[in-house]
């Protein structure tokens, strides 16, 4: 809605319901779109950026009636969280490929701790494909950091 203009942005906060299913939340947000253009005449109407009538009842419509309680309509959308996957592993060899799925800008860091729980290696803001280099033999766990937080962790075990 931002091409419409940011003086008639207004915040909505819409309450929701959701379930952690392991690496999946589903969020089921009520919302009828259908009433999107309720009460507005859009034969022949041309919207000006930020300046146009119909805008500003669109967007209330949107506050009012796409995101009411009243609305019968409910749907559900899988948000899949960061995930780590290390290749190969066990291994012989010195480098190993560390891939995220489910990619996105909250994942912080990637940490890698030697069997003392001392840091071998911290990877911030990471790519989706990372390589890393492991010198000696041992075991190791790589941990992922979301938002700052603990997310995931593996054991990989260098031969």
């Amino acid at each position: 809605m931002h091409a419409f203009g940011d003086p008639l942005l207004t915040r909505v906060v819409v309450p929701i319901n959701n379930t952690n299913n392991g690496d999946k939340l589903t969020i089921e947000l009520n919302a009828d779109y259908q009433h999107l253009f309720d009460d507005i005449n859009l034969d022949n109407v041309i919207v000006i950026h930020g300046s146009s009538k119909v805008v500003i009842a669109v967007m209330k419509n949107l506050k009012n009636n796409v995101f009411s309680d009243a609305n019968k309509f409910s749907g559900a959308i899988d948000v899949e969280k960061p995930h780590l996957t290390i290749a190969p592993n066990p291994t012989n060899s010195e480098i190993v490929e560390i891939s995220l799925t489910n990619y996105n800008q909250d994942v912080s860091n990637i940490t890698i701790f030697d069997n003392n729980g001392k840091i071998v290696q911290k990877i911030i803001n990471p790519s989706p494909k990372q390589e890393i280099h492991l010198e000696k033999s041992g075991i190791y766990f790589v941990q992922l950091y979301v938002s700052g937080q603990p997310q995931q962790a593996l054991k990989l075990v260098r031969l």
